[in-house]
């Protein structure tokens, strides 16, 4: 068989199709304080127009990227991170939405 099947061995010796797992996410409704907390490998922001930011680390990076002209909050303008401060999620991409009631 060809796509995402491998082979595992049965319990009577036999071999045993099952589909490879590819990725596993979780979709969270967080607020931003406990998103920057989210340990995981990436963490997707959806930024609205009119963001107003907070005490937390997710909002001072979004102030400092609108700031510096960095991020747009048009939809589908989004911007990639690594590794950024204060933040547990290795990666971290902001995606503007614009206003959200599309």
């Amino acid at each position: 068989r060809r796509g995402p099947w491998m082979q595992f061995p049965g319990k009577d010796g036999g071999r045993v199709l099952r589909k490879k797992v590819i990725m596993n996410f979780d979709l969270k409704t967080l607020g931003l304080a406990g998103a920057a907390s989210e340990k995981c490998d990436l963490l997707i922001l959806l930024v609205p127009e009119g963001f107003q930011p907070g005490a937390d680390a997710l909002s001072t990076l979004v102030a400092l990227a609108l700031k510096g002209k960095d991020l747009e909050l048009q939809p589908g303008k989004h911007l990639q991170l690594y590794q950024a401060p204060g933040i547990a999620a290795r990666r971290v991409v902001l995606a503007g939405m614009g206003k959200g009631d599309a």
